[in-house]
């Protein structure tokens, strides 16, 4: 349970979510051996689990509806309709010359 544990903290600094699923699974499996390895610890895992899914998928549906989620995220879209425009063309840098200014050896010169 504690290796699990500390897998779901590095994953709070590594991104990916693999070892914070590894970890969950080790967490799970420690909880199935402390509740006694039997029929009812793995009713209990798994209502635990299927609970944790639902509450995730509420949570991402719901979130920035919330007063907090509301200050995390980002209020307006990023459409042509309010004026955004991304700049994928980039024919007006062909034939141009620039230089950069670098602290370390450039590696492909």
């Amino acid at each position: 349970m504690a290796i699990g544990f500390a897998l779901m903290a590095v994953e709070l600094v590594v991104p990916g979510g693999i070892l914070g699923l590894i970890g969950y699974c080790a967490f799970s499996l420690g909880r199935f051996v402390a509740l006694g390895r039997n029929g009812s610890a793995m009713y209990a895992v798994l209502g635990l689990t299927a609970l944790l899914i639902v509450l995730i998928i509420v949570f991402f549906n719901h979130f920035e509806k919330t007063w907090i989620g509301k200050l995390f995220t980002l209020g307006q879209r990023s459409t042509t309709k309010a004026g955004y425009v991304s700049n994928d063309v980039l024919e007006d840098l062909a034939g141009k010359e620039g230089s950069s200014y670098n602290t370390t050896p450039c590696r492909y010169c």
